[in-house]
């Protein structure tokens, strides 16, 4: 598929994923809220201001940030208008909520003391474009925090090739699993340079996929500098992974099959721990 395709269907898919996402039963995106509190736990190891979550949903990420740091200044964009318009009536002070694309940031130069991108870069087909997108706007000392699967190339390779394609055949707008060494290939073409690494942390069992990768970056005026924390969800072995993943998968084939035969009826959707 073409970039756009990918961007139309992640549009689709989560203008239907706003009408549930805030519920507590939004199926597998649930996982996805794991991730909040350590994101703001790293984020308040240095000052900061002005902060731009990338792919921000609903916005719980920024009202996470808002509950405790209510004087702070938070912009969430999302590609999905519905997604915008659900977090926009939330009504949060000092906040703003926009529709936009995260490969080409509307901001001006030097905007932001943070950037936050918490799983949403898998669904982004010009990964690059997103670097250097956040390169522009992150202010001198400023940090990027990324967050998103990986694992081990073999397990990459097979989310990649059999996942990937089921997961966009029955509306998911998932572009690309990343090995470690592709987040480095693009933190080096946008002047990102690694230089520390952290040990691996134990995350909630009711997550299941593989692993994530943390990316916590600073700016400063010729580069940024960068930690990568690779962190386990849960010791799983390769067959463990792919059955979670695929198991969401048959699921999904399931809930379409017995939607479209039975169109009147009411089904919520689960997650699988």
């Amino acid at each position: 598929m073409t970039p756009e395709e990918y961007k139309k269907l992640s549009v689709k898919e989560f203008t239907q994923a706003a009408k549930i996402y805030d519920s507590g039963h939004a199926g597998i995106y649930e996982m996805c809220k794991d991730d909040y509190p350590p994101i703001l736990a790293e984020l308040e190891k240095e000052p900061f201001c002005d902060v731009l979550d990338c792919g921000c949903g609903t916005g719980p990420m920024i009202e996470l940030l808002h509950e405790k740091y209510p004087e702070k200044h938070y912009t969430g964009l999302d590609l999905t208008p519905e997604m915008i318009h659900v977090a926009q009536a939330k009504n949060l002070s000092n906040t703003e909520f926009l529709v936009g694309d995260s490969e080409n940031l509307p901001f001006e130069d030097d905007s932001f003391d943070a950037v936050i991108c918490a799983n949403s870069f898998h669904h982004y087909p010009n990964p690059q474009d997103f670097f250097n997108s956040t390169y522009r706007v992150l202010r001198k000392g400023g940090r990027l925090i990324l967050r998103d699967y990986t694992s081990s190339n073999f397990v990459v390779w097979l989310m990649n090739h059999l996942e990937m394609p089921l997961a966009n055949l029955f509306g998911h707008g998932d572009v690309k699993i990343h090995k470690p060494a592709e987040f480095h290939h693009h933190g080096r073409k946008s002047r990102i340079h690694s230089t520390d690494y952290g040990k691996a942390e134990r995350l909630p069992r009711t997550s299941c996929c593989a692993e994530m990768i943390y990316m916590f970056s600073q700016k400063i005026p010729d580069h940024f500098y960068i930690i990568i924390r690779f962190q386990n969800r849960r010791k799983m072995s390769t067959r463990n992974i792919l059955d979670c993943r695929i198991m969401h998968q048959l699921y999904q084939v399931f809930l379409h099959l017995f939607r479209k035969r039975n169109p009147a009826s009411e089904v919520s959707e689960v997650f699988f721990p």
